[in-house]
């Protein structure tokens, strides 16, 4: 996963645009999914899913998050 990555529900025209941006910048994007997800916080730690796809080990390296949700 990369180290950079946005949030978003819906591509919609504006993500689209900073996905194409950062490609032409030769930035690697990452994508994490809004629409439908859980989110738990326990004494373990916590856990990330998105339909029955368990996203917690991708959340660990990225390190910058653009938040368009």
């Amino acid at each position: 996963m990369p180290e950079i990555a946005i949030l978003y529900d819906r591509s919609e025209t504006d993500e689209l645009g900073i996905k194409f941006t950062a490609e032409e910048m030769g930035i690697e994007l990452g994508y994490i999914p809004f629409h439908k997800v859980s989110v738990r916080f326990g004494r373990t730690g916590f856990n990330y899913r998105s339909l029955g796809k368990n996203l917690t080990g991708d959340l660990t390296a990225i390190q910058v998050v653009l938040n368009r949700a």
